[in-house]
């Protein structure tokens, strides 16, 4: 969840469980994202949808060729089997309702978008993000 995701009238609704009391808290507390983040990579996880990296409410998920996979792709005429795909991945946790952000999530490939750099696999490469190189480095 997100602050995004709280109407501003029900800020003060909105009840925080820590060591086993309960606080209001209507500045939406730090951390809120990443727990929801660690609930939906635990249910993956027993899933078998994983490795995955993770940092705060960013994660990325990979996944490997299976012989007996039902999802597949081409890569360079070659067809692989997959155990998951990013719609599947979706449906598993959507009797959840975690709202998922629209433009969240890219199906997989070697080149990808993670904490501000630009992951290549195929040649072991990253590179800062434009956006990162234009608010940290100039």
């Amino acid at each position: 969840m997100s602050a995004r995701y709280v109407i501003p009238n029900h800020k003060h609704f909105l009840v925080v469980i820590f060591e086993g009391l309960f606080y209001m808290d209507h500045n939406i507390p730090a951390g809120l994202q990443g727990g929801v983040t660690n609930c939906i990579i635990d249910l993956w996880n027993t899933l078998k949808v994983d490795p995955e990296v993770k940092w705060v409410n960013n994660f990325d998920i990979f996944h490997f060729p299976s012989t007996n996979g039902r999802f597949f792709s081409t890569v360079d005429g070659q067809i692989y089997h997959y155990n998951y795909n990013l719609k599947s991945m979706k449906e598993m946790i959507a009797p959840l309702g975690v709202p998922w952000h629209k433009t969240k999530g890219l199906d997989f490939s070697d080149i990808f978008v993670y904490v501000g750099f630009t992951w290549d696999l195929a040649v072991r490469n990253t590179q800062y993000e434009m956006l990162t190189r234009q608010k940290y480095v100039y």
